[in-house]
């Protein structure tokens, strides 16, 4: 129990850390400096003192900290804020399920999907279907959208190009945990498969492609029907990774995305 309360103070910081970084950055760029720093101000305090309130001043100080680590970092290293958003991505459901429905880490774990069971076949059925059938239906579905010429692939080679390289290896190391655990772990048994394939294809739409849009809404639904057929997220992290590492040594090799 001692272990478990620790982690979830643990998780209740480092949420706590990273969305309100999150919301910073949003009221500052929609609000005026005076109000948007008087807004955050409020919030950080207010929310520092009841972390305070519940867990003690070890916990409360934490949250300060990571907070102030947070904005450092979205501050000061080029493109840390899209980690940041995935950090959250990955810490939300522990949160949700932890804090606020006060379940343990076992039952947390079982219910996002992340599960021991059949490890390495579920590692293997993930890495199969996406060489063997996510793949070659993407294949064909860019083949349809250059038809159409709908096709923006140059443009987001050159966007992922221009990405330091360390961004470029966390889209297959750290990408595939983050989304896989908050979109088919946490969303899909909650909205559905056409919604949250929806969803995730929405928070590829920065690049601003219909292309790009396409295939992550299929690539998406491909993910959330392997997580509802194998009943573990272990082959769609491994599908994802695969996907991810394909996709960006195609940018790197050739000058565009598969």
């Amino acid at each position: 129990m001692q272990k478990e309360r620790v982690l979830r103070i643990l998780i209740l910081i480092l949420s706590f850390g990273s969305l309100s970084t999150i919301a910073s950055l949003i009221i500052t760029a929609n609000l005026p400096l005076i109000v948007s720093v008087a807004t955050i101000f409020i919030l950080f305090t207010s929310l520092v003192a009841e972390i305070t309130r519940r867990y003690g001043n070890t916990a409360g100080l934490g949250a300060a900290v990571s907070y102030l680590l947070f904005i450092a970092l979205a501050e000061y290293v080029p493109y840390a804020s899209s980690f940041i958003i995935q950090f959250s991505l990955l810490v939300f459901p522990f949160l949700w399920s932890m804090e606020f429905r006060k379940a343990s880490l076992g039952k947390t774990l079982n219910s996002l999907g992340i599960k021991r069971d059949n490890f390495w076949w579920n590692v293997a059925f993930g890495l199969l279907v996406t060489l063997f059938i996510l793949y070659p239906i993407i294949f064909i579905e860019k083949i349809a959208i250059i038809h159409f010429g709908f096709d923006t692939a140059g443009e987001v080679a050159k966007m992922v190009k221009s990405l330091p390289l360390y961004f470029a290896i966390l889209t297959f190391i750290f990408t595939p945990f983050a989304e896989e655990i908050f979109f088919r772990g946490f969303l899909l048994d909650k909205i559905g498969i056409l919604l949250s394939s929806l969803l995730f294809a929405l928070a590829h739409y920065s690049y601003n492609s219909p292309a790009e849009f396409a295939v992550a809404f299929t690539a998406g639904f491909a993910f959330a029907i392997m997580r509802k057929r194998r009943g573990s997220l272990v082959p769609t992290i491994a599908a994802h990774a695969l996907f991810n590492f394909i996709t960006v040594a195609a940018v790197y090799a050739f000058g565009a995305s598969l």
